[in-house]
Formats: structure tokens, C-alpha cells, sequence
């Protein structure tokens, strides 16, 4: 097998202007929506800094917020190298390192937004299902959401080593991609890295599947326990009508807040569960692929599939301040003003 330096001197040149314009609506959509995601997850981080009271869901939607601002930036900055580099037939140190640490950051964000979701449903879990026992702490909160990004971080630093400048052939030219190197093809490392991952993964959402199904439960619960006692109080009435009429409406005020928190979450949980598996299983079919058949050669379809489908999980960062407007009134309301509309 000839070295990769040798088939990278004697490769044709490519036609860089034509397929730079045939990825140029695929570049320009990843501009657009990861833009939208970085002013959403701004407006988020600004309102909920300012305008909100502090509460544990204020915890968890600003840690959340911040690492889905990160991972829309650095997929802007990955994007833009990819637009520079299609095509090229040339290494050079910038491109490995900002390849290198675009896939390492946008790692970090997903993996560390795993845990925290799951912390933010047991939680949920603890002030719905078991409301008179001790609940969390806004301090332990921010703690928690620290740890899952310290142990991260730890988790996803073998990527800066394994991603870099990947040299592909496609048709008759060798270019460069950013992707795993070359020189973990054939090895173990990135198969056992990405299964680390995924098997990580899958523990993780069964504990939040679980503690789902048991909110979901309780809050039903809840809902027909709510409608019996209005039925009983209805049919023997009562001689202090006024006061009953004020303590269930503070209840009703709460549960619908809890409710309400919960959809939420509930919303986010799912988002961020297909988007992640999205990026772990393909990078776990591909990690198999090359330690099984290692091959440079790829068709052009397979490098734009290569390119693009890992970016799914930058679809849970850009949705989620969506998710906030159409299910917290009070950020809708701040989202409003901020923008001169009276509510």
C-alpha cells in the first residue's frame, strides 16, 4: 500500500469551484441554524439571568443553555473550516487543531447535557413524587451541573487526540476531512471509545425513562385525586368557602407550575435523546467500519452523509429556547417586551 503523503503528491486536482457551490446550500442552512440557535440560547441565557427568580429550573435551563450556546458556536466554527477545506488537498496545523477541538467541544457540550438531563428529571421526580421529603437544593443544583461538565470533560479528552485532518479519496482525488485520522484506522481505540459512550448513553436514559414514567404517573395521579376532592367538597359543601377557594387555588397554582416544568423537560429530554443517539450511533457504525475494513475510498454521497448527519445534535440546542417560549408563559412574556410588545 503506497503512503498516504504519495497518493496525496500524485492526486489530480480537484474541481474546487463547482463542488464548493454543490455544498453551498447545505453550508448555508448549517449558517442559518446555528445562528438562530446562538441568539435563542442568548435571549435565553439573558432572561432567565435577569428577569427570573432564582429557582433550580433556573439552574438547569441556563446550564443547558450554555452548553447549547457552545455547541452552536462551535458548530458555526466548524462549519466554516469545512467550507475552507472542502476539497483541499493539503494538511496543515490550523485546520487539524480547530478540527481537533470543534469535534472535542461539541463532545463536551452533548455528553455533559446527558447527565444534566438526567439530574433535572430525578429532580422532578423528588418534588413531584416525593413533595414531603428533603428537595434539592439550588446549590446542590449548580453542583451537580459543574460535576456532569468536570466528568465530561475527563470522558471526551481522548477526542482532541483521534480527530484531526482525515485524507479520502473521492473518484480520482485525495482531500482532506475532518474526521478521525487515518492512522486509527484498523484500531480498537475509537470503536471501544464510541461503545464506551453509547452504552453510557443507553444507562443513562432508562434512569430518565424510568423516572419519566413515574412523573407522568404521579401527575395523573394527581389530576384524579384533584377532581375527587372537588366532586366530595361539592356534594357536603362548606362553611368557609372563601378560605378553601384561596388554599386550592395556591395548589392549583403549583401543581400547574410543577406540570408545567415537567412537560418542559420532558420536551427537552426527548430532543436531546434523538439527537445525541443520532451522533453516537453513527459514529459507532462508522468506528466499526474502520476497524473492520479501514478504506480511504469513499462515493461522494457517503462524504456528504459523513459530513452532516453528526450535526444532528446541534437540532436540541437550536430548538430548545422554542421550547421554553411555547411552554413558560413568563419567559414568553419577557421574550415580548424585549422585543417593545405590550402582553
Amino acid at each position: 500500500m503506497q503512503p498516504i503523503e504519495k497518493l496525496f503528491a500524485f492526486s489530480e486536482a480537484p474541481e474546487n469551484i463547482r463542488w464548493r457551490e454543490e455544498r453551498a446550500p447545505l453550508g448555508a442552512l448549517c449558517y442559518l441554524l446555528n445562528i438562530i440557535g446562538i441568539i435563542g440560547n442568548i435571549t435565553v441565557l439573558h432572561i432567565f439571568r435577569l428577569r427570573m427568580p432564582p429557582s433550580n429550573y433556573r439552574v438547569f435551563v441556563m446550564s443547558l443553555s450554555v452548553l447549547d450556546l457552545n455547541m452552536c458556536i462551535i458548530h458555526l466554527l466548524k462549519e466554516f473550516n469545512r467550507t475552507v477545506i472542502i476539497y483541499r488537498t493539503f494538511e496543515d496545523i490550523l485546520e487539524t487543531h480547530i478540527c481537533a477541538f470543534g469535534n472535542f467541544g461539541g463532545y463536551l457540550s452533548g455528553v455533559s447535557a446527558v447527565p444534566i438531563v438526567s439530574f433535572i428529571t430525578f429532580e422532578r421526580y423528588r418534588k413531584i413524587c416525593t413533595p414531603f421529603k428533603p428537595q434539592l437544593s439550588i446549590k446542590r443544583c449548580k453542583i451537580m451541573c459543574l460535576v456532569s461538565v468536570l466528568v465530561s470533560l475527563v470522558t471526551v479528552a481522548p477526542i482532541y487526540e483521534m480527530y484531526g485532518v482525515r485524507f479520502v479519496k473521492i473518484g480520482n482525488v485525495i482531500a482532506t476531512r475532518c474526521a478521525i485520522k487515518n492512522k486509527y484506522d484498523g484500531s480498537v481505540f475509537p470503536f471501544v471509545f464510541s461503545l464506551y459512550i453509547y452504552i453510557t448513553a443507553v444507562i443513562v436514559v432508562i434512569c430518565i425513562i424510568v423516572f419519566q414514567i413515574k412523573i407522568r404517573n404521579a401527575l395523573i395521579e394527581k389530576a384524579k385525586s384533584k377532581m375527587r376532592m372537588k366532586s366530595d367538597k361539592g356534594a357536603s359543601g362548606t362553611s368557609d368557602q372563601a378560605t378553601v377557594n384561596k388554599t386550592q387555588s395556591v395548589e392549583d397554582q403549583e401543581a400547574a407550575k410543577n406540570r408545567r416544568i415537567a412537560v418542559t423537560f420532558a420536551i427537552v429530554s426527548i430532543m436531546l435523546v434523538i439527537s445525541f443517539f443520532t451522533l453516537t450511533i453513527f459514529h459507532l457504525v462508522k468506528a466499526v467500519e474502520r476497524f473492520v475494513s479501514p478504506t480511504m475510498e469513499i462515493s461522494k454521497v457517503e462524504d456528504v452523509i459523513n459530513e452532516y448527519v453528526p450535526d444532528a445534535i446541534i437540532l436540541n440546542g437550536i430548538l430548545n429556547p422554542f421550547v421554553y417560549f411555547f411552554t413558560d408563559n413568563q419567559f414568553r412574556q419577557e421574550v415580548y417586551k424585549a422585543c417593545g410588545r405590550n402582553v
